[in-house]
């Protein structure tokens, strides 16, 4: 509502009161952006009940400012199917209603990556021979990776049953296998068994790599398992 003062006399001037009771509704919380491999997802929580709508805001990697990209969506998620492959792009959301657009939401980004990891050496090699004393395996992926907990926990050592590696031997053995991400991203290291145990003897190990584990670095998972095996000494 609008109350204009007049003039009450003296050096006070007169003026306006703009009282307005209805606002523009609350900017949206929790924004993320999501890898889909032909898409990118873009989702959000609504915090306001009075909204008409909501405003995406896109900026991508060799822009210096956010255009908007839609408007009148009604509801999370927003699908961003425009992208190509490699492209990294920076979103925000806002709502709006007739009294006018909320702040935007805190900026999130992905980038549309299409490709899945795949294992692309490793060390023992498949039937290769070693020593009952040897500890160390190494398994490298064709890009940098990560370690994801199917149901929680912070890998590479997840607070859960199983492991995105494991070994278990003909003899019947089940091998722990102790691991760290290097800091390319690239391999996954570490000791088969302890620092005071040895493998088996004439033992023939075989190594799973459990795609439900493994993800790129923009979210794309392995397409498949991936499994090999190598042999002990007497």
């Amino acid at each position: 509502t609008l109350e204009q003062k007049t003039n009450i006399g003296g050096n006070t001037p007169a003026f306006i009161i703009c009282d307005s009771a209805v606002a523009v509704p609350a900017a949206p919380t929790a924004t993320t952006a999501t890898n889909a491999q032909t898409l990118v997802n873009v989702t959000w929580t609504d915090q306001s009940s009075d909204e008409t709508g909501f405003k995406i805001y896109r900026r991508l990697s060799n822009e210096t400012e956010a255009t908007q990209l839609a408007t009148a969506v009604t509801a999370s998620p927003y699908v961003d199917s425009t992208l190509t492959e490699g492209q990294t792009a920076y979103y925000s959301v806002a709502a709006y209603n007739d009294n006018g657009v909320s702040a935007k939401s805190k900026t999130v980004s992905a980038t549309l990556d299409s490709v899945k990891p795949t294992v692309s050496s490793h060390s023992p090699t498949t039937n290769q021979a070693v020593a009952i004393t040897s500890r160390a395996l190494s398994i490298t992926f064709s890009e940098a990776v990560k370690v994801i907990c199917p149901a929680g926990g912070n890998g590479p050592m997840c607070d859960t049953f199983g492991s995105a590696i494991t070994a278990v031997g003909s003899s019947g053995k089940t091998y722990a296998y102790i691991a760290s991400v290097g800091s390319t991203g690239l391999a996954i290291s570490g000791s088969i068994v302890g620092s005071v145990e040895t493998l088996n003897a004439s033992d023939t190990i075989t190594v799973t790599v459990h795609k439900e584990w493994i993800q790129d670095v923009n979210g794309n998972p392995m397409d498949a398992d991936y499994t090999f095996t190598f042999t002990t000494g007497s």
